[in-house]
């Protein structure tokens, strides 16, 4: 009888540890996947520690755009004047052609909102903090605070252990954009 409890003990054990196997989140295989394409194979890959920080809508995203091309638009119209002022007419022209490059992508902007309206509210990415570590073909690997935007999907859009770059060229998540501003992600 001992035998046959035992035997089932150990069976229970046997499925219980196949059935709770450790499945890495869509997070940390986005993260394994960013540092493959940048280092090649990586081993022995841990996620120690990873917090989201927030949620970017679509709308969000076109917001800050927007908010760019209005600063930057502001910034050129003021150097071109500023240049004008000092009787300086191949600078103050460049400033003024900016300035009106800006307004037209202030456009495309809201036409891209509005056509979109409905997807606004549609969530393009995640930021997070995380720390992970490594081995690759060159050696160990430690990301200490590191930031990314990952999208629902499961892709990295950035990677950066500066949280102030951490958005430069997300522009490319809204519909359009590439097209519009051939892929160039100046804001």
């Amino acid at each position: 009888m001992k035998k046959i409890i035992l035997a089932a003990f150990v069976a229970a054990a046997a499925l219980l540890a196949v059935s709770c196997k450790y499945e890495p989140s869509l997070e940390e295989k986005a993260i394994k996947a960013k540092i493959e394409e940048q280092k090649g194979p990586v081993t022995q890959f841990a996620l120690t520690d990873i917090e989201m920080l927030r949620e970017v809508t679509l709308g969000e995203e076109i917001g800050i755009r927007r908010d760019n091309f209005e600063l930057k638009h502001k910034k050129d119209s003021e150097l071109g004047e500023k240049y004008k002022g000092k009787n300086l007419p191949t600078n103050a022209a460049l400033k003024q052609e900016s300035a009106r490059k800006d307004l037209v992508r202030l456009f495309a902007l809201d036409s891209i909102a509005e056509a979109l309206s409905d997807e606004l509210g549609k969530v393009v990415y995640r930021d997070y903090r995380f720390s992970a570590s490594c081995m690759t073909d060159e050696g160990a690997l430690v990301l200490k605070d590191w930031y990314a935007a990952i999208t629902p999907e499961g892709e990295v859009l950035s990677m950066v252990q500066d949280k102030k770059n951490l958005h430069h060229g997300l522009g490319n998540v809204i519909p359009g954009w590439k097209e519009l501003f051939g892929g160039n992600d100046e804001q």
